[in-house]
């Protein structure tokens, strides 16, 4: 009996991967990437889903959208990470991604790390919704965001407008709260919500 089981686990398995293989075959990759937002227990508590903006017929942003959860009500600082290095939670994901080096800013702030995306906004139950576009972030290339993370901060981002020298590295955003690593989403959107 347990080898039915069995069976059928592997069977979905060698269906999943040949999904996620036949994209690479062909040449098409998938126009999502996800993220799986989580404390650093493990708990999930959020997705966000990523889509590359196309107008007439080039690429140009990209279009965040997701349901975070389990945070204080207020602003969280928003940002994508560098690394995808999760051996150490949140901490090991090095900093803001900046290939331009820049010093921090807003997302609409002439000079800005390129993973410096603001802020998101929990309601009075600790809910954020995520719906943003970035005109330089894209999936790949130099600019791209696969095998980076997300992270949700405890704190505010001052978009590098606050006192103190850390504003212009952090936005003064403190503690990573949650993180995922952005990976390539099947081909059709999943939900985003958590």
């Amino acid at each position: 009996m347990w080898h039915s089981g069995l069976v059928r686990a592997c069977n979905a398995l060698q269906t999943s991967l040949r999904t996620c293989r036949e994209p690479c075959k062909t040449g098409n990759m998938p126009s999502i990437a996800v993220c799986v937002l989580q404390r650093s227990d493990g708990q999930r508590r959020g997705v966000v889903v990523m889509e590359e903006v196309v107008e007439g017929g080039r690429i140009v942003g990209l279009r965040f959208l997701g349901t975070v959860e389990g945070l204080t009500p207020g602003l969280h600082g928003f940002h994508v990470h560098e690394s995808g290095d999760l051996r150490l939670g949140c901490a090991s994901l090095c900093a803001h991604f900046n290939p331009t080096h820049s010093q921090h800013g807003g997302p609409r702030s002439a000079r800005r790390h390129l993973g410096d995306l603001g802020n998101v906004f929990a309601d009075e139950h600790g809910v954020a919704r995520v719906a943003l576009d970035d005109p330089h972030l894209r999936l790949t290339g130099p600019h791209g965001v696969i095998g980076r993370s997300l992270v949700v901060h405890a704190q505010r981002d001052d978009l590098g407008r606050g006192p103190g020298p850390d504003s212009l590295v952090t936005g003064n955003s403190g503690p990573r709260v949650l993180c995922g690593v952005i990976g390539w989403g099947p081909a059709a959107p999943a939900s985003s919500s958590s």
